[in-house]
């Protein structure tokens, strides 16, 4: 081998590493902006049932109508979260639009 591919191939392992490292940045970033937005939005539906005593914003229990559906919608829901595939993830945000779709207006 020579010194002039061993420093070439030296220096092109260091791109990748630079860029492997970068995609890993890119995918934490993307994670956590997916979770902000579906997570948020789970989390609002709980704060609503809940209330919050603090802010002295009584908890709302929803409709028994509304509930219903919304526990038909999640029992529905089949997710392997140890997979982590992406299709879960798409599941995940069209249970919490069509948990949100449910919500009473006045809310």
């Amino acid at each position: 081998m020579s010194r002039r591919s061993s420093a070439g191939r030296q220096h092109r392992s260091g791109l990748l590493a630079q860029e492997l490292e970068s995609l890993l940045g890119s995918m934490d970033t993307m994670l956590e902006a997916y979770r902000l937005r579906v997570g948020g939005r789970l989390a609002e539906l709980l704060h609503d049932l809940h209330g919050d005593p603090s802010m002295g914003k009584p908890a709302q229990p929803f409709t028994i109508r509304t509930a219903d559906q919304m526990l038909a919608f999640i029992g529905a829901l089949e997710l392997k979260p140890h997979k982590g595939r992406p299709k879960d993830f798409s599941k995940l945000q069209r249970l919490a639009e069509e948990l949100d779709q449910l919500v009473p207006p006045e809310r």
